[in-house]
């Protein structure tokens, strides 16, 4: 790794002389770009380099072209002189150069990597400056589907040339006070990743600052609006970035917005601005990906059209329309979730059914397991679990993100009575794990309406809205061993409220030995038969994007 310094200066020829002071010691090259500055800064500029050449460089512009076209210029100069790697500093004084060496040292830990400045900023930064860029960061994390970039517009940097040079090959990158924004973007989308560095930024009180605040506040505001649609052409490739959609046919290889990535980024949107703004962005984005994702089109469409033909109340025909508003549907579920997980959701929010039932059981005995679908919106239990007179849920999930999730819940409310715990299969450690928790008196949330993970999932086949579908065995099971009573439990969005539905499936499941698989059959069907009333009451709030019937007819063929 060989490194550089890279200073654009226009007209700083007071602060100048002292940056070049404190970065001497590191006994870095330091290449100065003057961009057309006075005849003043130009003579220091010249003096500067003419006493100390051996580490100094000067590029002269002949006319102010902006900070973009500075830096551009120095990065093209750092390349032609052999170095791998450049750091950008402003020449105003404003950035620690203490903080160089880490920066080089991140380099080296991560040398195809920007090591981009995080700005912790003491008393002396205009709050119109912090909240200016706090919009710009919001910006760059929508285009970018990330909250990988800390902060947007700090100049502090150490770029990897090699990538820059390829970015700027092929692509004109913005001139102006917008490039440090415009630049970063544009190298995410190249697959460059950020490595964040905390830096101490100080605002001189005689510093001097060339930044025009209608020009080029209009300028960068030009920039979001063409990377915007820039972001819009790469959707399917950003969401690569995270854990992404794959072709399986199976529901747990398949990308979902509720990654946890996704859902930080969408719920800091939602804490910074509310409901309204959110829907401005997901609306966009879910379309796209109705669009795109022909596989979940087509499955909301077969879905819709069994409902059709059982109820013709809904008015569904299972149309491309209908699976739209059922796309849409979906968008408006996640807003109701980060709504949930943040605390927006109020007690006057929600309604419940057969609530006061179950309490009483769980007081008066154990816990309880309920078997939850992916009908409705399960993370409103966030709010039944924060209240005080509520026992302690734990919801079992597939994904293996669930310790971050329990992160995430934890940030947004330190109290939380929600705990979520990965389960990909049923094991006897995991069993007396569950038994201690409904000894305690606490709740087992469970979905029962996807097929597990696993490579030969235990499955029984039951009619579900007219034809066979695959429903698992493993939250049956998982509910007999446990010898606990077991409610349904179904969480639907009526007239702008979230109704709660508990409702009594049995005192205990048992499958004796001798008629087990048809005993394990009829609870199934009998749970099936239970999902299908409550989809047929909100159709579009069932939210499995993937052929749930097409996995049953595999199966049938497989044996």
């Amino acid at each position: 790794m060989n490194s550089c310094i890279i200073i654009p200066v226009y007209n700083h020829e007071a602060a100048i002389p002292q940056v070049l002071a404190k970065l001497k010691s590191f006994g870095l090259p330091t290449i100065l770009i003057n961009d057309g500055s006075s005849a003043l800064c130009s003579q220091i500029l010249a003096d500067c380099v003419e006493r100390e050449p051996e580490w100094l460089t000067l590029i002269n512009r002949s006319e102010n072209g902006g900070k973009g076209a500075a830096v551009l210029d120095g990065f093209k100069a750092a390349q032609a002189l052999g170095f791998s790697h450049a750091i950008q500093i402003d020449a105003d004084g404003q950035h620690n150069v203490n903080d160089i060496p880490a920066f080089i040292e991140a380099g080296r830990e991560h040398p195809d990597a920007l090591i981009l400045g995080q700005p912790l900023f003491d008393k002396t930064a205009p709050k119109s400056r912090v909240y200016g860029r706090t919009i710009a960061n919001l910006w760059v994390w929508i285009n970018t589907l990330s909250l990988a970039i800390a902060d947007s517009m700090c100049g502090f940097r150490l770029y990897p040339l090699a990538a820059v040079a390829k970015l700027a090959d092929g692509t004109r990158i913005a001139r102006g006070m917008d490039f440090d924004i415009d630049i970063l973007v544009r190298l995410y989308w190249q697959g460059v990743d950020v490595v964040n560095r905390p830096t101490a930024v100080q605002y001189p009180y005689d510093g001097v600052s060339h930044f025009k605040l209608w020009q080029d506040n209009l300028m960068i505001s030009k920039t979001h609006a063409k990377l915007f649609f820039g972001m819009l052409l790469r959707i399917p490739q950003l969401l690569g970035r995270a854990p992404s959609m794959s072709k399986s046919s199976h529901w747990a290889e398949m990308g979902e917005w509720s990654m946890i990535w996704g859902m930080r980024f969408l719920l800091r949107v939602y804490l910074l601005f509310g409901r309204t703004v959110l829907q401005w962005f997901l609306y966009p984005v879910v379309s796209y990906y109705w669009l795109v994702n022909k596989p979940g089109r087509a499955a909301s469409q077969a879905y819709l059209k069994r409902i059709a033909q059982l109820s013709p109340a809904s008015k569904l025909s299972g149309n491309l329309r209908d699976s739209y508003r059922h796309f849409i549907s979906f968008a408006n579920a996640i807003i109701d979730k980060l709504a949930a997980w943040s605390g927006a959701l109020s007690r006057a929010d929600i309604s419940y059914r057969g609530r006061d039932e179950l309490l009483a059981h769980v007081k008066a005995d154990r816990g309880a397991i309920l078997l939850g679908s992916h009908l409705g919106n399960l993370e409103v239990c966030r709010v039944i679990a924060d209240l005080d007179d509520a026992p302690r849920i734990n919801v079992l999930v597939h994904t293996k993100h669930a310790e971050k999730f329990n992160r995430l819940l934890k940030q947004t409310n330190a109290n939380s009575g929600l705990n979520l715990i990965q389960v990909t299969d049923i094991s006897a450690a995991t069993a007396m794990l569950l038994s201690d928790k409904i000894d305690n008196g606490e709740l087992i949330i469970i979905t029962a309406d996807r097929t597990s993970v696993g490579r030969n999932p235990r499955v029984s086949h039951a009619e579900f809205l007219g034809a066979d579908a695959l429903f698992p065995q493993g939250p049956f099971i998982l509910a007999s061993l446990l010898k606990c009573p077991v409610y349904t439990l179904f969480c639907l969005k009526q007239q702008d409220k979230q109704v709660i539905y508990f409702e009594h499936f049995s005192d205990r499941l048992t499958f004796p030995r001798k008629n087990r698989e048809q005993a394990m059959q009829q609870t199934i069907q009998n749970y099936a038969r239970r999902l299908e009333r409550y989809c047929l009451m909100e159709p579009l709030q069932w939210f499995n994007f993937f052929d749930f019937w097409h996995l049953a007819d595999k199966k049938s063929d497989e044996q």
